[in-house]
């Protein structure tokens, strides 16, 4: 739904982008947040000690709108939002990545929308852009009741808000003291769970943003991640569903031959009936062990999935998925010249083709003799296995994950 903002008050808004060396990318950040049909705003952009030719970029911008704080050290994106907070001078403060695109009627949605209905914070719809495919997030964008009235319950197992969906009065995310930045990943979720507890956060199903995902914005760093589960459940272990954030990490840490470890499920089970801070150790010490002990046994299967890819140029397989890591598993492959004979999905699409190639129903496609690539999320992927084995499907490759 659309609102017109004409006839509503217009408050000074900050967006804040924080910057570290992003000379490719920050003019088409900048140009989203300047051409933005709601004009009364200030940009606040923090140069999180960039060393390449950012700044040059910045500073040919004439625009009395922008205000550059430069920072001598780098200490992360969320330290410089930070700074971005403590300099913002508007009602609102909006959040936008260096990389990242707004469409240009985001802000007076989102300004129209919460002040219509009384929000003191707001999140919107936004198409995920990697390797030339976009797709449209959170999962059910057009559920409004999902991730507006129930948003709470949503946020105990998952994040669905991408910081750069963000609008807050600034006077919140003051009292909240903005983001963690003792938190080695996880610090915009971390940030989500707080201010989800302290107000309702409204949403809009519209997408209003275009988020790009590189290789260079996607973090290797498993142990980090470990380490941010730790302190969330630490820090919100009365709010988050630590069952659902084991077993997550747990399906992330196991061997891709879809066998459990016995003296692993002991570990973790003991791990989630602990009751009190020691239960936060007990996570630790389980999610860091598997993290080790299957790092081995991963390396192995992604060279022996590589082996599999490579081998496919010579014989006829088909994707299972049309999501993002169906896509992203066609990408490589196109890449190389190889190509499936279609594309399966368990249920009814609207989709005909991608990219000229077929899509069908699973019940649909009638060579069970094929080789299928299970191109889906690590969360439901034993469960298309399971699918296809039921189906008759023996050939079957999993995309690995780290």
């Amino acid at each position: 739904m659309e609102f017109k903002a004409s006839d509503i008050p217009r408050p000074l808004v900050s967006v804040v982008i924080p910057v570290h060396n992003r000379e490719d990318t920050i003019k088409r950040s900048i140009d989203s947040v300047l051409q933005q049909s709601y004009t009364n705003l200030e940009l606040v952009i923090v140069d999180d000690g960039s060393t390449d030719h950012t700044l040059d970029i910045v500073y040919k911008y004439s625009d009395t709108r922008i205000r550059v704080v430069e920072l001598l050290k780098c200490g992360g994106a969320n330290a410089a939002r930070n700074k971005g907070i403590l300099c913002a001078r508007g009602e609102y403060i909006a959040f936008q990545d260096s990389d990242d695109e707004w469409l240009e009627n985001k802000l007076e949605q989102q300004i129209a929308y919460m002040q219509i209905k009384k929000f003191s914070a707001c999140f919107c719809a936004y198409n995920l852009v990697e390797s030339g495919y976009s797709i449209r997030m959170p999962e059910e964008y057009s559920n409004k009741e999902r991730y507006e009235k129930y948003l709470p319950k949503e946020l105990t197992w998952h994040n669905v808000i991408s910081t750069q969906t963000l609008v807050v009065r600034r006077n919140i995310v003051e009292n909240l003291g903005g983001f963690d930045i003792e938190m080695p990943r996880l610090q915009d979720y971390e940030f989500v769970i707080r201010l989800v507890q302290q107000i309702p956060i409204g949403y809009i199903s519209e997408v209003l943003v275009n988020v790009y995902r590189t290789k260079c914005s996607i973090s290797n760093d498993s142990l980090g991640m470990l380490r941010a589960v730790a302190l969330l459940l630490e820090k919100h272990g009365e709010f988050l569903d630590a069952e659902a954030w084991l077993k997550i990490c747990y399906e992330n840490g196991r061997c891709r031959d879809g066998d459990y470890i016995v003296e692993d499920s002991i570990m973790l089970q003991k791990a989630l009936e602990k009751k009190n801070i020691s239960r936060i150790n007990a996570v630790q010490n389980a999610l860091e062990y598997l993290s080790q002990k299957y790092s081995q046994k991963y390396m192995l299967q992604k060279k022996i999935y590589e082996r599999e890819i490579l081998s496919l140029k010579t014989k006829e397989f088909v994707i299972y998925g049309a999501g993002k890591v169906a896509h992203i598993i066609y990408s490589g492959l196109k890449e190389r010249g190889i190509y499936p004979k279609c594309f399966l999905v368990t249920s009814d699409t609207n989709l005909s083709n991608i990219d000229n190639i077929p899509v069908y129903g699973i019940r649909q496609w009638q060579d069970i003799n094929i080789k299928v690539i299970v191109g889906v999320s690590l969360e439901i992927q034993n469960v298309i296995v399971d699918t296809l084995l039921e189906q008759g499907y023996q050939k079957i490759l999993c995309y690995p994950y780290s």
